[in-house]
């Protein structure tokens, strides 16, 4: 059967209205966003890139998505709603090209589900009150896998670009386009060309920044055995990842449902991991692989090794989310008899109504912190109105505190890593005058900071208390 287009249109019409509706003010503690957003407004006002955010120069992001919130921060300031229409636009625009790139392998039903599926994702219902590249990074990923499966080259080459400015896991788009032209379609000038765009977009990152920051390499030259340790520990990381978006456990009642396959998940991994690379490596070698499929694998085997750094499956299905459209696609095109494509149909529709039924549940979920919580706007008032910029302060959050009062401090993790007796020189040698303590989470730092001659309460609310250093 054959489903009707008017319920089709009426369906992405209601998820993305659904969506827009919900958007909020405000945003999360997450300290990503509000480097995001420093980036942007110092390369509007051509500042350097990476003033204002910490005392320390910590890894500093790609200008992709900074290049992108400059405009709109230009036009209407940092408007947090605004800057949160982008994930629906991409969103959106992730979604058409899914369903664009499906009808080159599948029927126009199941690519309307593979897009359907997509479409009504709960876990983007409430991800997109984040301020963050991994939406537009999973558009300009899959615009570039089917401007170049359409040979559209010159609008694909500058997606491989912009991909690779946005996130530095571009560079794996950029290498499985060069291995799948270079071996299997022997396309040299395409991995020239591909090759060049690749430079250009380093090069270009390399001036902005003022260099390259690498997260993983160095870390893992340092100390190669916990490296090895970590990634054995987090085998199952990406696959639970994987059920966590396809079928998340928001609700208590879909809960029992992820846990059931999550707990398989950790047990097949091992099994799971080794079937992933014989397949791709046999059909790699056989020249019978597609440039999604190619770009999959040489995602998932970055995944795996990006899994070191540690983080629950919740937390690393953002990273999911340019495989997430495509595995259905590439599923229903292999398992193609009459019975396999029908079960995939019907997993698809579990899926959509799983996440529907989450979406319903979690209807008017805000995760704000900023905006909504009266407490933490006193906290940045009071930091705004009684410290001058030299009067650095350390917090947990410190990104985000230096969004919001223009004031630059670094984390309160130099003092959780070292003993108290250290203390007093840490503070000192980064000149903090202010340290900013959660009431519940920090009552150590409390107990102790209150029993110091050299330090005395600034201020203090229901949530916080400002311990000043006066020597």
């Amino acid at each position: 059967m054959r489903i009707n287009i008017y319920l089709i249109v009426a369906f992405f019409l209601f998820f993305f209205g659904l969506n827009l509706l919900t958007l909020y003010d405000g945003h999360n503690w997450g300290g990503d966003f509000a480097q995001y957003i420093l980036h942007a407004q110092n390369l509007l006002n051509g500042m350097p890139y990476t003033q204002g955010i910490m005392l320390e120069e910590r890894i500093i992001y790609p200008p992709g998505f900074p290049l992108l919130l400059a405009p709109l921060i230009k036009i209407f300031g940092v408007n947090f709603i605004i800057l949160k229409t982008l994930n629906l636009l991409f969103w959106a625009g992730a979604t058409i090209l899914i369903y664009r790139l499906s009808r080159k392998y599948n029927d126009k039903n199941t690519a309307l589900l593979c897009a359907m599926m997509l479409c009504a994702s709960s876990i983007f219902f409430t991800f997109k009150q984040n301020i963050l590249s991994d939406i537009p990074f999973m558009f300009l990923t899959i615009a570039a896998l089917y401007t170049l499966e359409t040979r559209r080259w010159l609008l694909a080459f500058a997606l491989i670009y912009c991909a690779i400015l946005t996130r530095s896991m571009g560079i794996v788009l950029s290498l499985s386009a060069m291995i799948y032209f270079g071996w299997i379609k022997k396309d040299a000038a395409a991995v020239i060309w591909i090759a060049i765009c690749t430079a250009a977009a380093i090069g270009t990152q390399t001036w902005i920044t003022r260099g390259l920051h690498p997260a993983f390499f160095n870390p893992a030259g340092m100390q190669p055995l916990k490296v090895i340790r970590s990634l054995y520990e987090n085998t199952g990381t990406m696959w639970q990842s994987l059920i966590w978006f396809y079928s998340p456990g928001q609700t208590q009642q879909t809960a029992v449902i992820y846990l059931f396959a999550a707990g398989c998940a950790a047990i097949a991994a091992p099994f799971l991991w080794l079937g992933v690379m014989i397949i791709s490596l046999k059909k790699l070698i056989t020249k019978d692989l597609l440039l999604i499929e190619c770009f999959c694998f040489i995602y998932m085997v970055a995944l795996f090794v990006w899994s070191y750094f540690g983080a629950t499956p919740q937390v690393f299905a953002r990273f999911i989310f340019p495989l997430a459209g495509l595995l259905p696609v590439i599923f229903s095109y292999r398992f193609s008899s009459h019975v396999q494509r029908g079960a995939i149909k019907v997993l698809l529709i579990a899926f959509v109504l799983i996440n529907t039924f989450n979406m319903a549940r979690l209807y008017g979920f805000n995760d704000d912190v900023l905006v909504t919580v009266n407490n933490n706007q006193e906290m940045f008032s009071w930091i705004k109105k009684n410290t001058d910029p030299q009067g650095h302060f350390m917090f947990w959050e410190p990104r985000t505190v230096a969004l919001m009062t223009k004031r630059v401090g670094t984390t309160l993790a130099w003092l959780s890593f070292n003993p108290n007796d250290q203390w007093h020189i840490i503070l000192r040698q980064k000149n903090i005058r202010f340290l900013i303590l959660n009431k519940t989470g920090d009552k150590e730092f409390i107990k102790y900071f209150c029993s110091q001659p050299w330090a005395k309460t600034a201020w203090a609310n229901p949530d916080y208390l400002i311990v000043e250093i006066t020597s």
